[in-house]
């Protein structure tokens, strides 16, 4: 009798198992498949958003830079230039002598060297006159000082050009400059400075006269209506 019970519930059990479906796991495969890409997505968009916000973080912070120049370094017009005797500093021995020359409201400032002394490489300092004034963070216009460094020359040539560099680190000026040693129109070399609406840095020599090839370098900061001194071979007076 048990063993009838027994088949019988047997073959019961395997009828209703036959009859049941197996599990959708495919479905959970995709469900697990999209959220992956969800998550990837998401992770994208935010990369996305950081790297805008960088972008225009820096767009932001450049403008007010810039702003910040305009603002702080400027010129303007001066009452009448600002100028210093002697117009150098130090005693270096191949500087004869110093001066400024006025003409119709405008000064130019020079120093008289002996060309027969002055080396490659010699520097001295020196103040230029101020036609306009400029105004900024490192400015002090009472105080602006350039430094020039002779680079040589090839005398023994006609013509011949006397070269130079030129430092104002006060407003990250550096430059190099030549200018012809034998010069009957006294043509000068200018170069704008960054930030101060047109002002100029010019920097010009006489003809070179005497025993000692004696010259004078003339440096002055202006604008593009600042005129060309009218010079006199030799030492002006």
């Amino acid at each position: 009798m048990l063993e009838k019970i027994a088949k019988v519930f047997h073959a019961v059990s395997d009828t209703y198992l036959s009859r049941i479906k197996p599990l959708n796991f495919p479905r959970f495969h995709f469900i697990s498949k999209n959220m992956e890409q969800s998550r990837s997505l998401v992770k994208r968009t935010r990369s996305i958003l950081i790297i805008s916000i960088v972008i225009l973080l820096g767009a932001l912070l450049t403008g007010i830079y810039v702003s910040q120049l305009s603002q702080d370094d400027q010129s303007f017009a001066l009452s009448s230039p600002i100028t210093h005797q002697p117009t150098y500093l130090g005693n270096p021995s191949y500087i004869l002598g110093s001066g400024n020359v006025f003409q119709n409201g405008t000064a130019y400032s020079y120093v008289r060297i002996n060309g027969s002394a002055i080396t490659s490489g010699n520097a001295f300092t020196v103040y230029p006159a101020l036609n306009v004034g400029l105004k900024g963070n490192n400015i002090d216009e009472n105080n602006l000082t350039a430094e020039i460094t002779f680079t040589g020359t090839a005398y023994g040539t006609s013509p011949y050009w006397l070269n130079f560099s030129l430092a104002i680190p006060s407003i990250d000026l550096y430059l190099s400059l030549s200018q012809l040693g034998v010069a009957s129109n006294f043509s000068r070399s200018d170069v704008m400075l960054q930030h101060f609406a047109g002002a100029e840095f010019f920097l010009q020599i006489s003809n070179v006269v005497g025993e000692n090839n004696e010259f004078e370098l003339f440096f002055y900061i202006g604008n593009s209506s600042t005129p060309v001194p009218q010079l006199a071979h030799g030492p002006p007076h």
